[in-house]
């Protein structure tokens, strides 16, 4: 490294949300199945909402977790739209990452009912799904 650079000190990065995967796989099943066996799922637009809510209020009690709400910045206070807010965006992105993994090995998921339309710096209710992308390569 040249004399006249400052070198570079790694700053401590921001604590993370953790959440375990077996449990929050089994929230997503949870949030995905059909409770009443009937075959077909009553699709409702709360799904994500509750999926997340759920997450939250598991994941929430570890200590860990708790040390990362009370510093973490973009957590501002508590109550559901608070919880849900801070928490859709990181359950996204871990859904996301689960479900590319098993379609890698031929395991379609889907995702809660409902979480196109959520929060996020995504484009909201314009989210262009995976088959509105194919048409268009096909189209």
């Amino acid at each position: 490294m040249p004399a006249d650079k400052p070198r570079k000190v790694a700053t401590a990065g921001r604590k993370r949300f953790r959440m375990d995967t077996r449990k929050f796989v089994e929230l997503w099943k949870k949030a995905i199945s059909d409770p009443l066996g009937t075959g077909t799922r009553v699709l409702d637009e709360n799904d994500w909402r509750t999926f997340v809510l759920s997450c939250f209020a598991l994941f929430s009690t570890q200590p860990h977790n708790q040390e990362v709400l009370a510093t973490d910045p973009e957590f501002q206070n508590s109550g559901t739209d608070a919880e849900y807010l801070y928490l859709s965006d990181r359950c996204y992105s871990k859904c996301t990452t689960i479900r590319r993994r098993l379609r890698k090995i031929g395991n379609d998921v889907a995702l809660p009912h409902g979480y196109r339309n959520r929060p996020g710096t995504g484009g909201g209710p314009s989210r262009i799904t995976i088959n509105e992308i194919a048409s268009l390569f096909n189209g």
